[in-house]
């Protein structure tokens, strides 16, 4: 969310030599695409995207979805799970919900000072809660982002077991043990009682 392919493609280019990598920006988003939000609500999400792997040809393929990614993954399963010969989640949306508290003092507070004050400490602080290292490119990129773009701050609905219960195909998941926004161990559990095949 508000990222987009490139910042994904950073944590898998040890995959570019074993596997042709299609990086999807998502629609609606800080990309290169159209300046429409489709539906949390519905399944927009998951027909845009089996619609993208159609154009591309791709009838089954492995499908990684990161963050926000991981919420569009899993509408893709619910409207087209044949186009997934496996899901690999990488700190996944849509299933568990961080603590209200935790957020607020850790997110939001910060993200209001910063938007108020405009100062690079504020931003620090909120991105210390999401980042394990800031940079200086890091650091430019989430002030851009935050003072550019019309931010989407709606939050992926939860998952439903009975959704999904037909899915086959085996899961496989990687979570942050201290994710602000989905931790870790909630994370799991909710994999687990989603998807039986969770490897």
């Amino acid at each position: 969310i508000n990222a987009g392919a490139p910042m994904a493609l950073e944590a898998m280019r040890s995959l570019v030599g074993k596997y042709r990598i299609f990086a999807v920006d998502t629609v609606g988003q800080a990309t290169k695409s159209a300046e429409n939000r489709p539906s949390m609500t519905d399944n927009s999400y998951g027909k845009w995207l089996s619609e993208v792997l159609g154009g591309l040809k791709l009838e089954s393929v492995p499908v990684i979805g990161v963050s926000y990614g991981a919420f569009l993954l899993q509408r893709l399963i619910v409207v087209d799970p044949s186009k997934v010969s496996k899901a690999i989640f990488v700190v996944p949306s849509g299933l568990v919900n961080g603590y209200a508290w935790v957020g607020f003092t850790k997110l939001m507070f910060p993200l209001m000072r910063f938007q108020v004050s405009k100062k690079e400490k504020h931003l620090i602080r909120f991105m210390k809660a999401f980042y394990l290292k800031q940079d200086a490119y890091s650091i430019e990129f989430q002030k851009l982002t935050l003072t550019g773009l019309k931010m989407d701050y709606r939050r992926p609905p939860l998952l439903q077991e009975a959704e999904v219960a037909g899915f086959k195909a085996p899961v496989y998941a990687m979570v942050a043990e201290d994710d602000v926004f989905f931790p870790g161990e909630k994370a799991l559990a909710r994999l687990k009682s989603c998807f039986p095949t969770l490897k």
